[in-house]
């Protein structure tokens, strides 16, 4: 019964959502290692064929179609030039547009409205079944070790009756 009164409780829900709250912006705060892994060379290279294949959709299609008088000045030779070129700008163009875009987002104070908007929203039926998920476990456990030791006192308690009466 206490326990399930404690994973119910309004006042253990507010107290956690305040408590995540006042983390979730220390986490973006600290977030050298992130701007680090959005600004790796590596994570653009990887991205490189999904990028190259819009940057080649773009300069054979959509070009093609907002500027059709180009169209007979552009060829193959053309096209695979100005995709290399897209590309090298890209890998030197997209880190410092993930820093500035990480910076904004931490100095943004909406983020965190936004953050504290969506716990509000957080129910408490969603918040009793990650904890009584996350604990069972734990609970059973020490709910075995409360029983052993009750037991144990049981009996020591029988004992020292024994002894003394």
């Amino acid at each position: 019964m206490g326990l399930h009164s404690l994973f119910n409780s309004p006042k253990l829900h507010l107290r956690f959502l305040v408590e995540l709250s006042k983390l979730i912006p220390t986490l973006f705060a600290n977030s050298g290692q992130l701007e680090e892994k959005f600004s790796d060379p590596h994570l653009i290279r990887s991205s490189a064929p999904l990028i190259e294949k819009h940057v080649d959709e773009f300069l054979r299609v959509r070009l093609q179609q907002e500027m059709p008088f180009i169209t007979p000045f552009i060829g193959e030779k053309t096209i695979g030039t100005l995709k290399n070129l897209f590309m090298q700008e890209l890998e030197t163009l997209f880190p410092e547009v993930m820093k500035g875009f990480l910076t904004q987002i931490r100095n943004n104070n909406s983020s965190n409205h936004l953050t504290n908007e969506q716990l509000v929203k957080f129910s408490p039926d969603k918040f009793r079944k990650i904890l009584s998920d996350s604990l069972s476990t734990d609970l059973v456990k020490i709910q075995w070790i409360a029983a052993g030791l009750g037991f144990l006192f049981g009996v020591l308690e029988a004992v020292i009756l024994m002894l003394f009466l």
